[in-house]
């Protein structure tokens, strides 16, 4: 990985020195489990002299790397370095001995190192969900106009919102979690995995004392089914990420971002523009994901191995696995932090919901006008068409703007003349107008030129309105299906069930 996104833990765990140290505990627990299975006669002492020698004497990498690029076989370069520090025949001979391969030695120290990263994932992800929960209590009340199609749509909260990114979270975590059970599992087991020339006694005595489990039927390697669980959850909880920070994203479009990220004092967005607030976290993490997925994709191909084995998983292997790690470690920290500093406006998700002119809860008007119909003879599907023409009347009654709609400008000059028009209203008219839950209830609907209804219908679905709506019981359920009480009163479920909070 290169340096702008390489995490120091990770980058350790996988180091070459981590790797043959690790190399060094799967040979002194094969040697451990020999003695104490008597084989050999190797002593105890002798065996303590061999755990002694090897732990005193990390392997030269600089030797071992000239002897690799030599024989070109880095673990028998790793076992001639070994043995060069094992000089007498007592302690070299038990060393990599009867009928143990290179993957007897590498498999077990891969496994550890997949889980001590997985150990460094979990801590920061526990760290984003406080985040988030924080986010969800607090916001618990902020309403906001939910969107789908990237248009909008019912009420929800900002609150509610962000319980959905942490449900997400928690499972991509599960998975996690589910596919790191393969991960106490190896192999000491020959070449072919049965057992020529290995008691499988010494691999269960050497893999406990790794904290490992035997995996019975390996060939000479592992089966990457194993991992490819846990490269699959690790790229999905990576396009999770990206979903959540897709979604902030989105909400900070201009010109009225609902929320922002952190943006420092000194900080530059767009190299022209000064005004730009880009957000360049978020987007950042969609590369991620990208990277992600290819790189799980490259690791789910090494299930296919030819026979007993060959030996191109290997490279994707050294390469992947920690720039994956990476990529993980570096989005996490990088969602928490723009969340964590998030800033959010809900003044503006208010504003949204004014705009919308009472649409907000057009879904449930529909359903509401359905009940309310039934007797006087409006049908499920009209219903529907009132409410949508409704929408296309509030949304389309300033003259001016028809006019302009129609009429686009043949100079900047024209279009600086709508600019000051619609600059002046902004600052000195209401803008409210009318909402769909007055024209309704008033059985003021008209022609749109938008929609089929004819004049003759528009005017019958008025005169049922009027009927409806003469009774004041109706009037005061019309308006109180469009409050944030009645349309968000579910909402307290999902805090309990998702928070445990009433």
């Amino acid at each position: 990985m290169i340096g702008r996104y390489l995490k120091q833990k990770i980058e350790s765990i996988w180091s070459d020195a981590s790797k043959t140290q690790r190399w060094d505990d799967t040979e002194i627990a094969v040697i451990g489990a020999k003695t104490k299975a008597g084989r050999k006669r190797i002593s105890t002492a002798v065996f303590e002299r061999i755990a002694s020698i090897l732990r005193a004497n990390p392997v030269d990498l600089r030797w071992w790397y000239k002897r690799d690029e030599e024989i070109h076989h880095d673990a028998q370069a790793y076992v001639e370095e070994r043995r060069r520090h094992l000089t007498e025949p007592e302690l070299a001979e038990p060393f990599h001995d009867e009928g143990m391969t290179s993957f007897d030695t590498e498999e077990s120290a891969s496994v550890r190192m997949l889980a001590d990263s997985v150990s460094e994932v979990m801590p920061l992800i526990d760290k984003l969900k406080a985040t988030i929960s924080d986010l969800a209590l607090r916001y618990r009340y902020s309403v906001m106009r939910e969107r789908s199609h990237g248009n909008g749509g019912d009420l929800k909260t900002f609150g509610s919102r962000c319980l959905t990114w942490l449900v997400d979270v928690r499972v991509a975590e599960m998975n996690i979690k589910a596919a790191a059970e393969w991960l106490q599992y190896s192999k000491i087991s020959g070449a072919f995995g049965n057992y020529t020339g290995i008691d499988p006694k010494v691999e269960e005595e050497a893999l406990k004392t790794l904290g490992l489990k035997p995996f019975y039927g390996a060939t000479q390697i592992l089966p990457r089914i194993l991992f490819s669980a846990l490269s699959d959850a690790l790229s999905g909880l990576v396009l999770q990420l990206n979903k959540i920070s897709h979604d902030v994203r989105l909400g900070a479009r201009s010109p009225f971002p609902i929320y922002q990220e952190p943006f420092g004092t000194i900080q530059k967005g767009s190299s022209a523009m000064p005004d730009k607030r880009n957000p360049i976290r978020s987007e950042q993490i969609e590369g991620m994901a990208r990277m992600a997925l290819g790189k799980s994709i490259a690791l789910k191909l090494n299930i296919v191995t030819d026979e007993a084995r060959a030996i191109e998983q290997s490279c994707v292997e050294r390469v992947e696995w920690p720039d994956l790690f990476h990529i993980v470690v570096h989005s996490l920290e990088t969602v928490n932090t723009v969340l964590s500093g998030l800033k959010i406006y809900p003044d503006t998700m208010i504003w949204e919901i004014v705009q919308s002119r009472g649409c907000y809860a057009a879904s449930t008007a529909k359903d509401e006008l359905k009940r309310m119909g039934r007797g006087v003879g409006l049908t499920a599907d009209d219903a529907y068409r009132i409410v949508q023409l409704a929408a296309a009347n509030v949304m389309s009654r300033n003259v001016m703007n028809k006019n302009f709609r129609r009429n686009p400008p043949s100079s900047f000059e024209a279009s600086q003349t709508e600019w000051r028009r619609m600059n002046f209203d902004l600052s000195h008219n209401s803008r409210s107008g009318l909402v769909i839950q007055d024209v309704i209830q008033n059985g003021e609907l008209e022609v749109s030129p938008e929609l089929a209804a004819t004049e003759a219908e528009v005017d019958s679905w008025n005169k049922k309105l009027g009927t409806i709506f003469i009774h004041p019981e109706n009037r005061a359920r019309w308006q109180e299906i469009f409050t944030f009480k009645y349309l968000l009163r579910n909402e307290a479920k999902l805090y309990k069930e998702i928070l445990g909070v009433d």
